[in-house]
């Protein structure tokens, strides 16, 4: 990943695009917070991500198998490193809005990664339902810390041909 440069006195012509509008939008303050804590939010993205993963194997039935729970792990990991940058960040009054929901993003990350520990540990189908309701919770949080913040990006399939084909599938009453 090629993160922004902290030091304005390093951005020259050939300065990335982001390098440009890091410097040119925030102050100082706020533009080492958001340094600092993009490698979390980047984290809670590849997290959740390895969850939604996990959830796909268990609705198709591969997740039965999943004995190493290895992708859990690996997102226990990010979450674990998340949150120690997250935790560490100087937060200032123009970064407290993008905080308060990356915060939310990580325990709502946590939570889902801790529900689907329990759930195959106890060996129960566990409320998936709940589970993916928390997740997309997480999603939406992210999403929220995006807008606060140059730099933060979650893109969003929403308006995707796959959403708009399930949209259309759901109102003629196909599941």
């Amino acid at each position: 990943m090629n993160s922004p440069t902290s030091d304005p006195s390093q951005i020259g012509e050939a300065a990335s695009p982001l390098d440009r509008l890091f410097v040119e939008t925030l102050p100082e303050s706020a533009m080492s917070y958001a340094v600092a804590v993009l490698p979390g939010f980047e984290g809670l993205k590849y997290a959740a991500s390895l969850l939604a993963g996990v959830l796909v194997l268990v609705f198709t039935g591969a997740g039965t198998n999943l004995n190493d729970h290895s992708l859990e792990r690996m997102a226990l990991a990010e979450i674990e490193q998340a949150e120690a940058v997250i935790r560490m960040a100087r937060v200032t009054e123009r970064t407290a809005h993008h905080h308060h929901h990356l915060k939310n993003a990580l325990t709502a990350i946590r939570h889902v990664a801790e529900r689907l520990q329990e759930a195959f540990v106890i060996g129960a189908a566990g409320n998936f339902d709940q589970i993916i309701s928390e997740l997309n919770h997480g999603w939406d949080e992210l999403r929220r810390a995006s807008k606060h913040l140059p730099g933060f990006e979650v893109i969003d399939f929403s308006q995707s041909c796959c959403a708009i084909h399930a949209r259309n599938l759901r109102s003629i009453g196909c599941q």
